[in-house]
């Protein structure tokens, strides 16, 4: 066992005896070599070059990232451009309907009365057909019931118009004993008549089912006019009779 000892106790000492006296010189001299090789090296053109390029693609990156950070602003931004664009779509369009329809209603209630003049014709004829063109426009999804409603009513409005300016049109020719007597009001059933041709004769598109009745009825209307004893016309049917008297 003390053998043990002291021979763990040579050999401990023979190590510290070697660390002592080893010789580092060597180790020293590469060391230092080396420190004064990478000292070169950051001292020199390559190096300042490749700090630039580091320095550079650092900025880059800072600036892509910043460009990365914009360009989620802008999508923000033009998501809520494009909502309120969207609503404002619907607001002109929504307006249009609106105001279109308070147009018509308008006009209508102005040729039902009894100052209905040539103009008031006009701006009656002029708002129906605007109301159509405004069928043809592209409304927004969220109008859809507005814009069916729209619709309907504008069949309710050509039906109101037309009544209203046959009946005027037949008031008038039988208050002057059409055809037999001069008109006195020329130019007043010429508007008349006028106003219904531009709906009803002269459409080229398909008639729907409604306007079809209502040309019947008109023309059987302006029929009426001629189912009188003291009347040479009583067999024709058709609307257009009576324009050879009003040209």
């Amino acid at each position: 066992m003390n053998q043990r000892i002291i021979d763990l106790f040579n050999t401990t000492f023979q190590n510290i005896t070697a660390l002592t006296t080893f010789d580092t010189t060597k180790e020293r001299t590469t060391l230092q070599a080396k420190k004064e090789s990478e000292d070169a090296y950051h001292n020199s053109e390559d190096y300042k070059h490749l700090l630039q390029q580091i320095t550079l693609k650092k900025q880059k990156i800072s600036e892509n990232d910043k460009a990365i950070e914009h360009n989620k602003e802008l999508a923000v931004l033009k998501n809520k451009i494009d909502s309120d664009k969207h609503h404002l779509q619907i607001c002109v369009a929504l307006k249009t309907l609106l105001t279109t329809r308070i147009q018509v209603e308008t006009n209508l209630a102005i040729v039902s009365s009894t100052s209905c003049t040539e103009e008031s014709l006009k701006d009656l004829l002029s708002s129906l057909n605007l109301y159509s063109l405004s069928l043809s426009q592209e409304m927004p999804s969220e109008l859809t019931n507005q814009f069916t409603e729209y619709k309907e009513t504008y069949q309710t409005y050509l039906n109101k118009s037309m009544n209203v300016v046959s009946m005027k049109l037949s008031n008038l020719m039988k208050s002057q004993n059409f055809p037999k007597s001069p008109l006195t009001e020329t130019t007043k059933v010429k508007s008349y008549t006028d106003f219904l041709q531009s709906h009803l004769f002269a459409q080229t598109t398909p008639k729907s089912a409604l306007s079809n009745a209502l040309m019947t009825s008109t023309i059987l209307l302006v029929q009426q006019l001629f189912q009188r004893e003291d009347s040479k016309l009583y067999a024709y049917t058709s609307l257009d009779l009576v324009i050879p008297y009003i040209r």
